[in-house]
This record gives structure tokens, sequence and C-alpha cells, in this order.
């Protein structure tokens, strides 16, 4: 499995993924010519890395990367007995805006959301994933359900301050809604019940509306997922 944790490192610092995906490199002592055929080996390697984990247009980490992470983490977090929590975000009425205002205008906005995910799981250990057209997924290691809840809320104000002009029936700006899922992960269940936690949660929020919040613990009332 690559290297994900070095990977992580890349996107906290620059929320690009703009280097060290393979480890450091000198050129050799030989002729220039030797050098610069190595270093332009170099970059292409480095290229392909990029097109491997990073999604092109929101420079944020592809759903197979998002999933090599969530079952390391979970492993991780099972030896640890520590919380391991998720975010997944979606972008209200994101086809009304898509079919008013067109792809390009599209992609600058889940651009512009991207990016204020990004800022917002800002821990070393935060990864932040799309996980659909218009979905993000965020792995949060040893964070509880509040301190996740904190950060889903602080994203789905950021989003409403963007002001991004759109016309849903809800708002007149872009607005977000969030399921948040989070468990001390052990053997006897398995990485895919806290997605299906948030996913139900999710659901709920955008049942309600959409621009809100919802966590794990409502998504439990209903029995759907077996997570004590």
């Amino acid at each position: 499995m690559p290297d994900i944790e070095n990977i992580l490192e890349t996107q906290a610092s620059s929320q690009h993924w703009s280097s060290q995906f393979l480890p450091g490199y000198h050129p050799p002592l030989g002729g220039w010519q030797q050098s610069e055929e190595l270093d332009c080996s170099f970059k292409v390697s480095r290229e392909l890395q990029h097109l491997t984990f990073l999604d092109c247009l929101t420079q944020v980490a592809k759903r197979r990367c998002f999933e090599a992470y969530l079952e390391q983490e979970w492993q991780r977090m099972a030896q640890e007995q520590a919380s391991l929590s998720v975010i997944l975000c979606d972008l209200d009425f994101f086809n009304v805006y898509n079919d008013t205002y067109g792809h390009q205008a599209s992609d600058r906005c889940l651009q512009k959301v991207a990016q204020m995910i990004l800022k917002a799981a800002s821990h070393p250990a935060d990864l932040v994933a799309r996980y659909g057209f218009e979905e993000f997924i965020i792995i949060l290691p040893q964070t509880k359900a509040e301190g996740a809840v904190r950060i889903a809320e602080e994203i789905r104000q950021g989003v409403k301050a963007l002001q991004i002009p759109t016309n849903p029936p809800a708002s007149q700006y872009l607005t977000t809604s969030f399921g948040v899922a989070s468990i001390i992960p052990s053997y006897e269940y398995s990485p895919k019940m806290l997605i299906t936690a948030a996913e139900q949660a999710l659901h709920q929020a955008k049942e309600q509306g959409g621009d809100a919040v919802n966590s794990w613990s409502a998504a439990r009332k209903s029995g759907v997922v077996p997570i004590p």
C-alpha cells in the first residue's frame, strides 16, 4: 500500500499535494545529461502518483485513497482504542446549480468548497477526499463526535459565507449538508458500518431541508446502524 501518511503530510502543509510523493531525490554525481534524464524520470513518476491519489479538479484525495486510508486508520485506532470520525458532506440542490449555471461554474464551485473543507480539516492526520460528484468525505483520526460536529459546522457556515449565488428552493446561496459518525473501532464492527452511519445521518439532514449537520446518534435512534 502507498505511504498514505506521507501523502497526508503534504496535503496538510500545502493543500495541493504539490510535493513529497516520493522519497527525497538527489541528482547523481555523473554528467549533466544523466542528471537531467533522471530528474525528468523523477518528475514523471511523481506526476503519476498525483494522478493515482489526487482528484485533479478539487485537489483533494480520490475515493480509492480514502478507502485505503480509512482501513489503515481503523486498524490503528482499534489498537489505540481511540475515536475515529468521518464527515460526509453533500452540496444541497447541486443538480439545480449545475443545470442553471453550467459545468464550468459547477467546477469552480466544487473547487471553492474543497478549499473550505481543507481549511477546516487541518490536522496532519485528517484526510479530505472527493466521495462523489458533489460529495466530499473527511476522515478524522483521534477525533470524538463532538469535535467532528464542530468541524462540520465550521464548514457549513464557511461555505454559506462564500455566498455562491444559486436558486434552489431552500436558499439564495449555496448550502451544504453533513452526516457525522464516530466510533472507537473494534474488530466486532467494520469501516463500512461507520460509512453507513454517516450516510444515514446525511440522509436525515437532507430530509430536514438541507443546510444542516446531523450526527450519527440521530441515525442510531432508528436502529439502522448496529453501532453501540
